[in-house]
């Protein structure tokens, strides 16, 4: 019913992300690689540079926590960044996919998995070490995903489209497939 407004990032930027570690301690991640950093619940925030060089500009779309509470942020063009250190420096991880990687959760058996583009789904069974490819069945672009209490894993994305693995998006396959 209230709202109260906590800050103002500029009218120019774009946030598409944000994850509270606890009540304090807060990332902000958005459009052309704008990232912000809050260490008292939002009063005050501070701008952030994942990295340098050519990735720096790259549209930052979801933050989520992974094992031991890493951060990872998902990014365009085949972009992701992860912090071991509460999100003050971020490292830039090599996938094997190229296209914009718009989502990530961290599965309940320690595994992590990433979605985007032309239904792209990622996972990596080392805590993000190495990632290999699931079929999703689709060429829908995913934008977001959960794994339920029974441990089905759903992923939802353009074109209204719907997948879902009961196995954590390993039996088909080596790696598994997610049927849509």
């Amino acid at each position: 019913e209230n709202w109260t407004v906590r800050h103002r990032a500029g009218p120019e930027v774009v946030l598409f992300s944000v994850h509270f570690a606890n009540a304090q301690e807060g990332l902000a991640v958005g459009a052309f690689g704008h990232a912000m950093q809050t260490r008292d619940g939002g009063g005050h925030w501070h701008t952030l540079t994942l990295v340098q060089g050519e990735q720096a500009d790259r549209h930052l779309y979801q933050v989520f926590v992974g094992p031991n509470a890493t951060l990872w942020v998902t990014a365009e063009a085949g972009g992701l960044f992860r912090s071991d250190d509460g999100g003050n420096t971020f490292t830039a991880v090599k996938l094997p996919y190229k296209g914009s990687i718009w989502g990530g959760l961290a599965l309940k058996d320690g595994a992590l998995m990433v979605w985007g583009m032309r239904g792209h789904v990622l996972l990596s069974p080392d805590q993000g070490r190495s990632w290999h490819d699931v079929q999703s069945g689709t060429d829908q672009a995913f934008t977001a995903g959960l794994q339920r209490p029974d441990g089905e894993l759903v992923l939802v994305g353009l074109g209204g489209v719907v997948a879902r693995s009961r196995d954590g998006g390993q039996a088909d396959r080596a790696y598994g497939r997610i049927r849509a």
